[in-house]
């Protein structure tokens, strides 16, 4: 049991405490430790707390050289270093001074190198890449409130370059292996010493990502020369999460068949401002299957062969790639600029600019197993010369377009909803077709407060549409009618819109059972409602127009209607009571008198068909 001192006053006889004190002088020779504790609980340094006061001591008040070893010397502060004249280096005793150096010695033969030997402070441990020596040995501060200081070793470490690890950048030198080292060191950030020019960094097989880290190269190349991914990121059984790659550029010497980026199985991924300069080589840019939570920010395709950004699941359930956001991209020139496949939920493309692609620039939709769910394609703009839609979307459910910009000399239609697409809203945007702006053979698509000029037919109907509205669009200047509805199923409300054709027309087709026409405005539009007061001269007659007419008359005191010469009001045993009387549907030319009380005249509406 170990021996507990008194608390009397020093000096202090007492047996027990002498007994105590002889061990704390043994504590305070040969501990390794800074300070020890007294019996009163106060703390002091040992020996080797007071050489490590020194050490401090001569980091702030700096050494005093001694020459040297080769002539001799006494070495009796802990701040004197004796210089070696065959290296030109000095070191510091760190051992029990005095010290005393023999002529003709070196710090090998008169104690050796280490600790509680000699130790050098010269410039040659600053420039050892030995671990505990060159920047281990530097300290470095924040001149801020707060700030603690650290050692150039460990500020080092916040951020590394592919140059830590041989990369070269020059286009020449094969820097895979060196990059790969980076990405595979486990720091956090892995950056290209590009500063002040961007570098190329020649590759030759794919740098693979199975952790989180950010790749930022500073707008400087990767070259491939192989037909393979420039990254290939996860492929591992369970998900990687939150890789980054920034300010890349990815270029190819041989012509692909795959994308620069292909990533599978990968949680929160982001991939902004890097560029695909297909130079028609390059397939795309980026595919992503099984993903969630992706982000592809401020990025930019050119020229490419294949699919821009191709998104796909592999199943239900964790195989899916779900919450994809495509946002502030430029994807031009190239043969298709985004490709959404089965088993994907959750889009979101907002403000890219989709221009001159060779086929579909968005195709969404592949099987009717897929399980393609919840989508918003807004804000963005296409343009194209060739003859194909601007967005094809098949099997798709809850699917918004909105705000969107379609100029296109060729390109029928420009939005094209094939069968299996369900509540589809196509909202406020923007359109000059050549022929079409819209084909729908989907089940409940809502057409509504779009501008439209040009265009053959604009809104055409495939036989499974069904469940439709159009309400609240303008039409100008097609050369026929606005609206065809001839291949509609029968469900369709057609409502509020506003019809300027050159023909005149603003619906076209025969009417069906469930049809709806209101509230349409235009020349000869079938669905305008017209209500007026029809005066105080009595009787007063009317013709329906090129276009059949849907009548009522509402309010005031009716006493007969004849209709084609024939009295439809009042019947036998029949009364009026200022409500309304539907006179019906009437054909073209069709001739109708109402006679009235001419101080309590009806309205007339007039809706035409």
């Amino acid at each position: 049991m170990a021996t507990q001192p008194t608390q009397l006053p020093v000096p202090s006889e007492s047996p027990r405490d002498l007994k105590f004190n002889a061990g704390k002088i043994d504590e305070f020779v040969s501990s390794l430790e800074k300070q020890y504790i007294d019996r009163f609980g106060g703390r002091h340094y040992t020996i080797e707390g007071l050489r490590w006061l020194a050490q401090q001591a001569i980091s702030q008040f700096g050494y005093i050289t001694v020459d040297s070893f080769q002539t001799g010397a006494t070495i009796s502060l802990p701040n004197q270093v004796l210089r070696d004249t065959s290296s030109g280096e000095y070191y510091r005793w760190d051992g029990s001074l005095p010290k005393v150096v023999a002529p003709g010695s070196t710090p090998q033969s008169s104690g050796g190198i280490g600790l509680s030997k000699w130790l050098s402070v010269g410039a040659a441990v600053l420039a050892s890449a030995q671990d505990g020596a060159g920047d281990s040995l530097v300290a470095v501060k924040q001149p801020l409130n707060g700030a603690v200081p650290r050692t150039q070793h460990d500020k080092n470490q916040d951020f590394i370059t592919v140059e830590d690890f041989g990369a070269v950048g020059d286009g020449l030198a094969d820097d895979t292996l060196a990059i790969q080292a980076a990405i595979d060191s486990g720091v956090r950030v892995v950056l290209s010493a590009s500063s002040p020019k961007k570098k190329e960094y020649k590759i030759s097989s794919p740098l693979v990502i199975k952790r989180q880290v950010e790749i930022d190269f500073g707008r400087s190349e990767i070259k491939q020369t192989i037909n393979a991914p420039h990254f290939k990121i996860g492929y591992t059984e369970s998900q990687i999460n939150s890789p980054v790659l920034s300010n890349i550029t990815m270029i190819n010497t041989v012509t692909t068949t795959v994308q620069q980026i292909d990533a599978r199985n990968v949680g929160n991924m982001t991939v902004r401002h890097c560029y695909a300069y297909g130079d028609n080589k390059s397939y795309g840019l980026i595919k992503v299957t099984n993903g969630i939570v992706t982000s592809i920010l401020n990025c930019r395709s050119a020229y490419c062969t294949g699919k821009d950004i191709e998104l796909n699941g592999a199943g239900t359930g964790s195989l899916r790639t779900v919450d994809t956001t495509i946002y502030d991209c430029r994807l031009e020139r190239g043969v298709v600029a985004i490709s959404v496949s089965d088993f994907v939920e959750g889009l979101y493309i907002r403000r890219n600019i989709l221009y001159g692609h060779s086929k579909i620039p968005l195709e969404i939709g592949q099987s009717t197993s897929g399980g393609l769910y919840s989508g918003k394609i807004q804000e963005n703009d296409f343009d194209s010369p060739v003859a194909e839609s601007f967005i094809y979307v098949a099997n798709f459910k809850n699917m918004q377009i909105s705000e969107n910009w379609f100029a296109g000399s060729v390109a029928s239609p420009h939005i094209h909803l094939d069968s299996g697409c369900d509540s589809t809203i196509i909202s406020s945007n923007q359109s000059y077709p050549n022929k079409v702006f819209i084909e729908d053979n989907g089940v409940g698509t809502i057409l509504t407060s779009n501008m439209v000029i040009g265009g053959t037919v604009p809104v055409q109907f495939a036989s499974s549409a069904n469940k439709s509205v159009i309400s609240a669009n303008t039409f100008r200047d097609s050369s026929s009618a606005c609206v065809d509805v001839t291949n509609h199923l029968g469900q369709l409300q057609v409502a509020d819109n506003f019809f300027a054709s050159a023909t005149g027309d603003g619906i076209s087709g025969p009417e069906k059972a469930g049809m709806y026409f209101e509230g349409n405005k235009g020349d000869k539009a079938r669905g305008e409602t017209r209500a007026a007061y029809v005066g105080s001269v009595t009787p007063r007659s009317w013709t329906v127009g090129a276009r059949p007419e849907h009548l009522t008359l509402i309010g005031g005191a009716i006493t007969s209607v004849v209709v084609n010469g024939t009295q439809v009001w009042p019947l036998s045993g029949s009364t009026y009571n200022q409500g309304s009387f539907v006179i019906g549907t009437l054909p073209p030319g069709s001739t109708f008198t109402v006679d009235f009380n001419a101080s309590s005249a009806p309205w007339l509406m007039r809706i035409k068909q």
